[in-house]
């Protein structure tokens, strides 16, 4: 058994009507895991613990578009995948808000443990910070109007349809990889395997089914 760490994240990890994970990474993920001879198991995690997970051992990695960059905790694989995150508005405050130098006094809303949550710190201006479990959440908030902007992965954001907002700044190019316990044997053997997938055509069938950017 391969026990993978999730969250709701679509287009990489997300259930079907029928309760199935399916999505870019819980494919990949099923198709890798059938290649080591085992089969799939996946579990939902609060992202901000992870790494936690992944030390106690609860987990065998996390699949679930995770940015490089636990570098000093995390074994990666080889990454395979592109996003870029993303300031998301209201479209009526799309005016007024264009850039990250616009949220003085602003609240803005990210997932906890997440990538933006570290752009989120790195800003200069003073806004009020609203972390939360998921980026759906994040940009549920802004649609509701409780945060004025919010800062989520470009991959969720162009996977989901939201007539009322919209995307006004885009942040530097990260990569996804899988992560895995520092010295775990199946980073090398994962490595192989997306290889193998690579070279035979299936991710890039996987990239186009799910609109993912591939590295």
């Amino acid at each position: 058994m391969l026990v993978v760490g999730v969250t709701e994240y679509e287009p990489m990890d997300y259930r079907d009507g029928d309760g199935n994970w399916v999505g870019f990474d819980a494919d990949l993920a099923k198709l890798t895991a059938e290649r080591l001879g085992v089969k799939a198991e996946f579990v939902i995690i609060n992202w901000e613990e992870k790494v936690d997970k992944l030390t106690a051992k609860d987990i065998d990695c996390v699949w679930n578009g995770y940015t490089v960059n636990d570098i000093d905790k995390v074994s990666f694989s080889d990454a395979y995948a592109k996003n870029s995150p993303v300031l998301v508005v209201r479209g009526d405050k799309a005016d007024v808000i264009k850039a990250t130098d616009d949220l003085d006094g602003l609240s803005v809303a990210y997932e906890k443990g997440s990538s933006s949550e570290r752009i989120a710190e790195d800003l200069k201006c003073d806004f009020k910070k609203q972390p939360l479990s998921l980026q759906k959440e994040a940009l549920d908030s802004v649609k509701n109007g409780e945060a004025d902007a919010c800062i989520v992965d470009k991959t969720i954001f162009d996977s989901l349809v939201h007539s009322d907002l919209v995307s006004v700044y885009t942040f530097e190019s990260e990569k996804f990889a899988v992560g895995f316990r520092k010295g775990s044997d199946l980073t090398e053997e994962v490595n192989r395997i997306l290889k193998e997938l690579k070279s035979e055509g299936i991710l890039d069938a996987l990239a186009d089914k799910y609109k993912v950017e591939l590295t």
